[in-house]
């Protein structure tokens, strides 16, 4: 299971995930920097799948 806590106050935040350490929770935590980042690359490798999916099958013949 997975849950995503997200908010303003970083000392609330800070709160929430001490209280999650010391119930042995596994903690992973990124800036919204972080995700967007990692969606971006997700977004791009897919793209140049379906790139690559689309040459070796003989590319676009009409639109």
């Amino acid at each position: 299971m997975e849950i995503t806590i997200s908010g303003n106050d970083r000392k609330l935040l800070q709160q929430v995930e001490a209280l999650a350490r010391r119930l042995g929770l596994e903690i992973e935590s990124s800036t919204e920097k972080e995700k967007v980042e990692k969606d971006t690359e997700s977004n791009s490798e897919s793209l140049y799948q379906l790139m690559e999916e689309m040459e070796a099958s003989g590319g676009i013949t009409s639109i």
